[in-house]
This record gives structure tokens, C-alpha cells and sequence, in this order.
């Protein structure tokens, strides 16, 4: 499961920089005076049977509100409890993404309102993440023009909230809950990506005005090549963020940390270089083969005592 936490990740972050035009070759195309840092979180929803702090089994095309434990509910007096696989799953990518996983985390409640948030704060781990560090590089064979290599700040459990629906009922907002719960990492990068050029000369007109750059979610137009506000963000006094008074400190041991990281299957940067020399695959090739899962291992048996150029164009 690692491995396809990893190659999401992997297309997620390149598809940003192939969308939104971040390659650092364009760097230069920025006023004189003026430098952008960029970093980015990504919520990578967790592979798991059942939710972050209950036995609720995660839903994704069910009935709407119909896999909804008392916890998701925000019910007086329900306590979490901690999701092993998550965990595990948790401690898995951290190590692909070469980061430190910490022998000791804990939770924090970051309070915000919001209908699809029944709680009124989030589960979350603010203070002391389970992992910190480490680094992903994305090359050529990403589809980049230059070599990148982004740093990991952090990676964070938290639990999901459920889902809005602004437009099924006219003066009405629906709310699932079916997806409130479960598992996700927060993967939060260093600023080490220099150009979204778009927002960039949104933010150097607002100041060169005068203005105030405001504390907001964006999202990005690719046709208009242009940033739209979502909503507005809080900043981190108004999340009054404190220690999760219903759950323990997670306490990791070196065995099982070392345990899991001996369990880490080939890693696709890795594979990729394998298949490529191994089998004389291109570039291209190779990025179907491990993009598709299932396909590799099909692809090998495949390949047994046949020739693998024909293999692939099969």
C-alpha cells in the first residue's frame, strides 16, 4: 500500500508543476527584487477497512449517511480510538519519503466551525507529528525540465470531515457524513518550489498597491491560468489549537519501526530504474507499467521467456 501511497503522491505533485507551470526554468521570469516560495499539503486519503478513531467502515459509494458510528456524530461523551493500520500505513510512507519517524507523537484539537465538521474541532497532529522530514525528487523522467528535489516538513494523521453539497437543493446545504472519520495524512512540503506564476503576479500587484495578502484557500483556473478564492483561512491562534485530552501519546518502538521499514516493498523510483535496464523499457513505457497497479507483476509473468518489447506494446 505504500507503494501506491507513493506513486499518488508522486503524480499529484507532478501533475502540479505540469498544470500550473511550476518549473524552476521559469524562474527568472519573476520581477527584479522578488522571490516566490512555495510549499504545499497534500491530504492523502488512508487505504484502510474502517476509520482513523473507530470500527466504522470507510465508505465511498454507499447511501449517503449510512456508515456513521456516534464518534462521527460528535455524540457527548464518545472517546476516539486509534486505528492500528492507519499507523502502520502512516510509518510505511513516512519511511519511503525518507523521512524520521518520531518514537513519540500526539494529538492536538484544531477548532474550527464548519456544518461538515459536527465536532467543532479536528483530530490532528499539530505539535509532535509521527514523522518529520525527508524528501521526494521529481526529474526528467517526471516529465520535468530540470531535476527538484522537495523537502518534507512533516507528515501528520488526522481525521477527514464529511462532505457539503451547495447545489442539489437551492437555499440548502446537504451533508454527508459517511466520509467524516476517516483516515488521512497530511504530507506538508518545505517551500522549495519557486514558480505558480499566476498567483505570483497576483500577490506582487496586490502589494506593489499596497494591499495585504490575505489568509485564504485558492483554486486554480487551468484555461484562465488564474486563482479564484475559495474561502477565507484562519490563522493558527484562531484554530486554538490544544492536546487531545481523550487520547494517549502514540509511543513507536525502534523494533517496529525497523519491523516495517525491512516490510517496504520496491519503491517505484527504484522499480522504474530496474525495468528500465532490465527489460530496455522507455521512459514512457515504464511510467504505464508501474502507473497502472497490478500491471507490473502481470507485465514480469508475462515477460517470462518472451521478448519484452512485445510484451509492453501488447
Amino acid at each position: 500500500m505504500s507503494i501506491l501511497l507513493w506513486s499518488r503522491f508522486n503524480r499529484a505533485t507532478r501533475k502540479l508543476y505540469q498544470r500550473a507551470r511550476l518549473y524552476t526554468a521559469t524562474a527568472r521570469t519573476l520581477p527584479d527584487g522578488w522571490e516566490a516560495v512555495i510549499g504545499i499539503e497534500v491530504h492523502a486519503q488512508i487505504n484502510s477497512k474502517t476509520k482513523l478513531f473507530s470500527d466504522t467502515p470507510t465508505s465511498f459509494n454507499d447511501q449517503v449517511n449510512t456508515k456513521v458510528s456516534i464518534i462521527d456524530a460528535a455524540y457527548p461523551g464518545v472517546q476516539p480510538r486509534l486505528n492500528k493500520h492507519c499507523v502502520e500505513l502512516a510509518v510505511k510512507t513516512a519511511l519511503a519519503l525518507n523521512g524520521s519517524v518520531q518514537r513519540r507523537s500526539t494529538f492536538d484539537r484544531k477548532h474550527y466551525f464548519y456544518p461538515d465538521l459536527p465536532q467543532g474541532y479536528q483530530i490532528t497532529q499539530q505539535r509532535e507529528p509521527i514523522a518529520r522530514g525527508g524528501r521526494i525528487r521529481l526529474t526528467e523522467l517526471d516529465g520535468l525540465d530540470k531535476p527538484i528535489e522537495v523537502g518534507i516538513h512533516q507528515l501528520q494523521l488526522e481525521q477527514d470531515t464529511g462532505k457539503s453539497f451547495h447545489d442539489m437543493r437551492p437555499g440548502h446545504t446537504l451533508l454527508d457524513f459517511n466520509r467524516a472519520g476517516i483516515g488521512l495524512m497530511e504530507i506538508v512540503t518545505k517551500p522549495d518550489m519557486r514558480v505558480l506564476d499566476a498567483e505570483i503576479r497576483r500577490q506582487i500587484s496586490i502589494i506593489e498597491q499596497g494591499g495585504i495578502i490575505e489568509a485564504e484557500t485558492r483554486g486554480y483556473d487551468v484555461a484562465a491560468d488564474k486563482t479564484f478564492k475559495l474561502r477565507g483561512k484562519e490563522s493558527a491562534p484562531d484554530y486554538r489549537y490544544m492536546p487531545e485530552p481523550d487520547l494517549a501519546p502514540l509511543l513507536l518502538s525502534s523494533d517496529y519501526i525497523n519491523n516495517l521499514a525491512g516490510a517496504l516493498p520496491e519503491l517505484p523510483d527504484a522499480c522504474r530504474d530496474r525495468i528500465m535496464n532490465q527489460y530496455k523499457l522507455s521512459v514512457t513505457d515504464a511510467n504505464v507499467v508501474l502507473n497502472e497497479p497490478g500491471s507490473l507483476q502481470f507485465f514480469e509473468n508475462v515477460c517470462i521467456g518472451r521478448n519484452p518489447r512485445l510484451v509492453v506494446n501488447w
